[in-house]
């Protein structure tokens, strides 16, 4: 079995930030939706999906953010080429704040 794509998931100031390596499954929508369940409930502030090290994925992952979306605002870090192509085919990049650094939205 490989390892989970979510590796980390943790309160950092006012942000939740869920960190994913790898290639995300539909198999690791699970401890993804778990993850942002425990931020949902832990704070107000928004929740970073921290994507730097996210190497591939497919619409479960695009699913899974569009309808956390839905419910707190959304920030992308270091969103991986891929996704965001994904996301520009089916008209979703506009709908998330995206940066290039996890840090700013902390600070």
């Amino acid at each position: 079995m490989l390892p989970s794509a979510v590796v980390a998931s943790y309160r950092k100031d006012s942000v939740w930030i869920i960190e994913l390596h790898g290639c995300f499954t539909y198999y690791d929508l699970p401890e993804l939706t778990a993850a942002t369940a425990r931020g949902l409930g832990a704070q107000d502030g928004p929740i970073v999906f921290e994507l730097r090290h996210l190497s591939a994925c497919d619409s479960p992952l695009l699913n899974h953010l569009l309808a956390t979306l839905r419910l707190r605002h959304v920030v992308l870090a270091h969103v991986p080429w891929a996704l965001k192509r994904l996301m520009e085919v089916t008209g979703t990049l506009d709908a998330f704040e995206t940066t290039g650094d996890s840090a700013s939205v902390v600070a």
